[in-house]
C-alpha cells in the first residue's frame, strides 16, 4: 500500500493553482518494475493540473460534450478517475474536494494488467489520507498559494505520516504530537496496539460521550395524507486513557417503555455488540471497543417503528451477539437503513398547522406550533416561511403570542423566533400575519421554485433541545467497564435537533411520499 504522488489544487475563481505536490521516487521505481511496458511516467505539476481539470470538466462549459469523458459507455467509479496526460493515461487517481481545494493522489498498482478496484489496497489508503489532509488544511483564505503556512503543515504531516510513500500513522493529532515531541511514535508497547491507536500518551482518565439525535418530518395536516418522519442518531466518543490497548464496554440504552434502537452501525474499532440484555427486559446494547486517541463516532442508529407506523424488520433478524465485521460498519451504505414512519399523534415532538391564502401580491398567514412531546426547553426554536416566485415583502402586519417576527435580509422569508420555551400552560405558539409584496424583477431567479407557485408553500421548523433525546437513548454511565481497571471521569451529553421539519400549507398542493408499498419492500 503505497502512493506515487499527491496534489492539492485550488478551485475557486479563474486561476487554478497547484498549492502542493509531493512525489515519492522510491515508489516510482517500484511502479516501473511492477508495470513494465504499461508504466506511465508522472507529468509535471502544470500538465497534471490541466489533465485533472479537463477530466472534471472544469475548463469547459457544462453543456460541451467531450466523448472521451462524457460518453455513456464510460464506466464511472467515483472518486476514482482515469486521467489523460501527455505521457499517457494515469489510473487510479483518487480525488476529494472540500473547502475549495481539490486533493488528489495516485496509488501504486502492483501489476501490469489493470486489476479490479477492490484489489488495489492503495485506493482505500489514499482516500483515508485525503480525508485527513482536509483536517490539516482546513478552510483557506482567498488568494492562498503554495507559500501559505498550511501548506508547510501539510509537508510536515506527510513527511511524518507517509515516509517514502508508505503509511506509518495518518491521524493528524498523533502525527503533530509526535512532531512536537509530545509522543514517542517509535515506542512500541508490550501489547501490540491496533492501527487506530499506534502510540500512548500520559493523560488524566476521561471518557466523554455525546448522543445526538436528528428528526426529519413532513407535516401535511390532511385527512388523506399521513404525516411522515424518521429519527436517526449517533454516539460520539472521546476517550483519554493511558493504557496502550484499553478495552471499554458501555451500554447504549433506552427507557423500558421505549422500543430498542435499530440498524446499529458501529465504528471499526468496535470489538463486539451484545444485545442479550433484551432477554432480561432491558432495552440496551453493550458495545465493547478499543477507542482511538481522538474523538470518533462510536455508532449510528435509527429509531424503531411503533406498531401504528410502518413495520420494520423484526428483532429476530438482528443477531443477538456480533463481533466486529458482523454488525453493519459505519463505512456501509446507509440508504437501505432509511425508514420513513407514518406519524402517530404522540410520535412527533412538535405539531404544526400552516394556513396561507391570498393573491400574488397579498397573503394572509396563520401558523400554530405546539409542543406535544418532549422537554419544554430549547437552545433555539425558529420557524422560517419562504415565499418563492414573488417579489420582495414590502409590508408586514403580524401578531404573535410569544417570540419575535422579522424579515430576513433578502426580504423573501418571514422568520419567527419562538425562543427557548413554549407558553407554559398551552405549550402552543400562534402567529397571524398579513403580507404585501412588491413587483418581481424580470430577471430575478434566485428565489424561484418550480413547485412552490401560488398557494403551494411550506414552513420550516428549526430547533435544538439540549439534554434530551426523543427515543430516550443514552449512554448508561453505571455500565461503563474499562480493562485494565481504571476509574475515568465519565461525561454524557444528549441533544435532539431538527434536520428537516417541514409543514405544508393546507390551502395548496404538497409534495408527498407514497408509503403504500414500503411494508412490502422489507
Amino acid at each position: 500500500m503505497s502512493l506515487r504522488a499527491i496534489w492539492a489544487i485550488s478551485l475557486p475563481g479563474v486561476d487554478h493553482n497547484v498549492l502542493f505536490s509531493k512525489k515519492f521516487p522510491t515508489v516510482e521505481r517500484r511502479a516501473k518494475t511492477f508495470n513494465r511496458d504499461a508504466y506511465v511516467p508522472l507529468p509535471n505539476d502544470t500538465e497534471m493540473k490541466a489533465a485533472i481539470l479537463e477530466e472534471l470538466g472544469i475548463l469547459h462549459p457544462s453543456d460541451e460534450f467531450i466523448e472521451s469523458r462524457d460518453s455513456c459507455s464510460r464506466k464511472l467509479q467515483k472518486p476514482i478517475f482515469e486521467v489523460e496526460t501527455p505521457n499517457g493515461k494515469l489510473w487510479p487517481v483518487v480525488m476529494y474536494e472540500k473547502f475549495g481545494v481539490l486533493l488528489c493522489c495516485l496509488p501504486l498498482v502492483e501489476s501490469v494488467e489493470r486489476p479490479p478496484v477492490i484489489d488495489v489496497l492503495g485506493i482505500s489508503l489514499g482516500y483515508s489520507l485525503l480525508l485527513r489532509m482536509v483536517d490539516v488544511i482546513g478552510s483557506l483564505p482567498k488568494g492562498a498559494d503554495e507559500t501559505h503556512p498550511r501548506m508547510v503543515d501539510v509537508h510536515s504531516y506527510l513527511c511524518q505520516s507517509l515516509p517514502f510513500g508508505s503509511p506509518s500513522n495518518i491521524e493528524p493529532s498523533t502525527v503533530f504530537d509526535a512532531i512536537k515531541g509530545k509522543l514517542d511514535i517509535n515506542q512500541v508497547p508490550a501489547d501490540r496496539p491496533p492501527s487506530w491507536r499506534p502510540v500512548t500518551a500520559k493523560t488524566k482518565a476521561n471518557i466523554s460521550f455525546r448522543v445526538t439525535e436528528h428528526i426529519q418530518a413532513m407535516l401535511y395536516n390532511k385527512p388523506d395524507v399521513h404525516d411522515v418522519f424518521q429519527i436517526f442518531g449517533s454516539v460520539t466518543c472521546k476517550a483519554d486513557l493511558e493504557h496502550p490497548v484499553p478495552l471499554v464496554a458501555v451500554n447504549l440504552s433506552v427507557a423500558k417503555e421505549q422500543s430498542p434502537v435499530q440498524n446499529v452501525m458501529v465504528n471499526p474499532c468496535v470489538q463486539m455488540v451484545d444485545d442479550q440484555n433484551r432477554t432480561s427486559g432491558n432495552s440496551s446494547r453493550t458495545i465493547t471497543f478499543i477507542p482511538p486517541r481522538d474523538q470518533f463516532i462510536l455508532c449510528k442508529y435509527t429509531a424503531s417503528i411503533s406498531p401504528t407506523q410502518v413495520s420494520a424488520p423484526s428483532s429476530s433478524d438482528t443477531p443477538t451477539m456480533s463481533r466486529r465485521g458482523s454488525v453493519s460498519s459505519l463505512n456501509s451504505t446507509t440508504s437501505s437503513l432509511t425508514v420513513m414512519g407514518q406519524a402517530s399523534p404522540t410520535s412527533l415532538p412538535i405539531k404544526a398547522h400552516y394556513e396561507m391564502s391570498g393573491t400574488q401580491y397579498e397573503l394572509n398567514i396563520t401558523l400554530k406550533v405546539k409542543l406535544v412531546k418532549g422537554k419544554n426547553f430549547f437552545e433555539f426554536c425558529e420557524v422560517h416561511m419562504p415565499f418563492y416566485n414573488r417579489g420582495p415583502v414590502i409590508e408586514v402586519d403580524r401578531s404573535v403570542n410569544t417570540g419575535d417576527v422579522f424579515l430576513t435580509n433578502e426580504k423573501r422569508t418571514l422568520a419567527w423566533k419562538i425562543g427557548q420555551k413554549f407558553p407554559s400552560r398551552s405549550h402552543e405558539a400562534t402567529l397571524g400575519a398579513k403580507l404585501k409584496f412588491g413587483n418581481k424583477a424580470p430577471k430575478s431567479s434566485d428565489f424561484d421554485d418550480p413547485f412552490c407557485v401560488g398557494l403551494n408553500s411550506f414552513a420550516m421548523i428549526y430547533f435544538k433541545i439540549p439534554d434530551y433525546t426523543h427515543t430516550s437513548a443514552t449512554i448508561d454511565q453505571r455500565s461503563l467497564r474499562v480493562q485494565p481497571a481504571a476509574k475515568p471521569k465519565v461525561t454524557v451529553v444528549r441533544e435532539f435537533l431538527s434536520s428537516s421539519y417541514k409543514v405544508w400549507n393546507i390551502k395548496g398542493n404538497c409534495l408527498m411520499t407514497d408509503m403504500s408499498d414500503v411494508s412490502d419492500s422489507w
